[in-house]
């Protein structure tokens, strides 16, 4: 699916909020960023128990991540087809501090 530009620009500030509530080292779903439409399976998801979601299938995790000082994100990438599972990589800066 493609995305408009307002649906991108919700979806930016949906993963902002995300992470300025994520507790410390939480895992994180990228399909914002690479723009797939998680939110079917987000909703399927809450009615579980579990304290952490995981990401749908196709989806890729960012785990044990930190903010770095210059607001960038660095973590492990599990599920994405562009890095191998368990690489470390670094993002760009997200624009605000997180916790």
């Amino acid at each position: 699916k493609q995305l408009t530009k307002k649906k991108k620009e919700k979806d930016a500030k949906a993963a902002l909020e995300a992470l300025k509530n994520a507790k410390p080292r939480a895992t994180l779903s990228l399909a914002a960023l690479f723009g797939i439409d998680d939110s079917e399976e987000e909703t399927s998801q809450s009615s579980r128990s579990s304290s952490t979601k995981s990401a749908p299938k196709g989806v890729p995790e960012l785990k044990r991540w930190k903010q770095n000082r210059d607001e960038s994100i660095t973590g492990f990438v599990s599920g994405s087809p562009a890095f191998r599972n368990g690489e470390k990589i670094t993002t760009s800066p997200v624009g605000s501090r997180i916790g």
